[in-house]
């Protein structure tokens, strides 16, 4: 896979499709870019040109001394963008990786759940990812504060991302997710008043335990934004003729 330079790291990124709308896709805590091997291939299908890449940290890409801030993944991500020559607008779509109380990983839940915490060590032994890198991400969770970032937002009158209305945020939430209960991310969506809130099947990794769901509501929504853009394409240009 090819390498960047971006923000004084060197970024492992893939960027596929010849042409279309992109999408970026960022991931979560402790994943690297195979996260998104499910939404690919149906997002290539669809017309979109993909980006995805490893976060700092994780994957082939730098791995500096922590500790990470959502600030540093932000600038690394614009960073890699100017690297590449991308300029046009983008969809963006990320896994969780903000300021939850991770309120499951903690003794008394794990207390009378023995086989629950096997599996979870087990699976923290597969990591590709060392302790020190691990604690360098989780510190961006635990010191993003999702609650201010929104309210200064409101306070001045704008939407996240610099969009120009909230409709064309949505919020994917799984029905079943135990580390993120389905509540918190409906609090989240009605923060942003005016975005779409959505619930498919599965878990906390629904976009891997229910792969067609997942897609099927990304990509309804992503078709809505291009189809919403083209009409008002078409409004302009109509205007301006």
């Amino acid at each position: 896979m090819p390498i960047a330079e971006a923000n004084k790291i060197t970024v492992n990124y893939q960027l596929e499709g010849e042409s279309g709308e992109l999408v970026v896709l960022i991931n979560g805590l402790a994943d690297d870019l195979t996260t998104w091997d499910y939404q690919v291939p149906a997002l290539l299908k669809a017309g979109y040109r993909v980006l995805r890449y490893d976060n700092r940290g994780i994957g082939k890409t730098s791995r500096p001394p922590g500790p990470y801030t959502s600030e540093m993944l932000a600038n690394d991500l614009h960073a890699l963008l100017d690297a590449l020559d991308i300029n046009e607008g983008f969809h963006l779509l990320g896994d969780v990786m903000r300021d939850v109380t991770l309120w499951a990983f903690t003794v008394p839940f794990f207390r009378n759940r023995e086989d629950m915490l096997k599996l979870v060590e087990d699976d923290m032994e597969k990591l590709d990812m060392e302790v020190p890198e691990y604690l360098a991400q989780l510190n961006v969770i635990q010191k993003f504060d999702t609650t201010s970032a929104l309210e200064s937002l409101r306070a001045d009158e704008e939407v996240l991302g610099g969009l120009s209305e909230a409709s064309k945020v949505m919020v994917l939430a799984g029905r079943s997710d135990i580390l993120i209960p389905v509540a918190l991310s409906r609090e989240l969506a009605e923060r942003l008043e005016g975005c779409q809130f959505v619930t498919t099947k599965g878990g906390h990794a629904t976009m891997w335990e229910f792969p067609d769901d997942f897609n099927k509501a990304m990509l309804h929504f992503l078709d809505e934004q291009r189809a919403a853009e083209l009409v008002h394409s078409r409004r302009v240009a109509r205007a301006q003729s």
